[in-house]
């Protein structure tokens, strides 16, 4: 949170958006996050369970969070808050926000290994980490995997918005979901989660039409622009 306050404070100095507050983009951004990463957990993973036990629905701090939950309530928090300033665009803030909560993914995974969360499937060999809270085999830190992937994004991003001279509102949003989610689709390979349909997990469903959106919307700014150079 404390990164995300302070990249938001550089960029909205960076580009003179001087009528806005950057903390309170960040906080109803931040809370938005997390009630849309429970409510997902709810409905995309737990269902059954929480249906039978509500008040389970409040602990957040027992676990469950789902990040395709957090990128759906993100996305209507920018929406609200594109509504209440309207010196900010929906696709200006959606952009700034796709590179500063790459940074906070990155260490939100760092936080999953360290508390033995969401380790990866067996090595079969030396190579790997023991998670020793769930047994003695070595696996693959997946967790791991995916912060440095995150982080290598977010720096990557970090990159193409200090030296790109001018883009299309939208163009890291979409670039967030198209390549962010092909990554966390592809790890799930190497994560211990049960198949769904087809040999694919429940969390690399969801990330397929974040990606195809994403995708998508880089064509169509592609096209856009294509078009008005005619």
């Amino acid at each position: 949170m404390l990164v995300g306050y302070y990249l938001a404070i550089w960029m909205f100095k960076r580009e003179k958006v001087d009528n806005v507050d950057p903390s309170n983009v960040v906080t109803v951004i931040f809370f938005g996050c997390l009630v849309g990463a429970r409510l997902g957990q709810v409905i995309f993973y737990d269902l059954d369970y929480f249906i039978e036990y509500p008040s389970e629905i409040l602990k957040v701090w027992n676990g469950g969070l789902a990040s395709h939950g957090a990128v759906l309530a993100g996305v209507i928090s920018v929406l609200y808050l594109s509504k209440k300033y309207v010196s900010i665009g929906f696709l200006w803030l959606m952009d700034r926000m796709a590179i500063i909560v790459l940074a906070a993914g990155s260490f939100i995974r760092f936080g999953n290994f360290m508390n033995s969360e969401l380790f990866g499937t067996p090595t079969g060999s030396d190579y790997g980490v023991i998670f020793t809270m769930h047994d003695t085999i070595a696996r693959h830190p997946v967790q791991l995997y995916e912060s440095v992937w995150l982080m290598i994004c977010f720096l990557s991003f970090m990159t193409l918005y200090t030296k790109l001279k001018a883009w299309k509102d939208g163009f890291f949003a979409c670039l967030f979901l198209s390549v962010v989610f092909t990554g966390r689709l592809l790890l799930e390979f190497v994560k211990e989660s049960p198949d769904l349909a087809m040999g694919l997990s429940r969390t690399q469903w969801l990330s397929v039409p974040m990606i195809l959106i994403g995708l998508g919307g880089l064509m169509y700014l592609k096209r856009r622009a294509v078009s008005n150079q005619a």
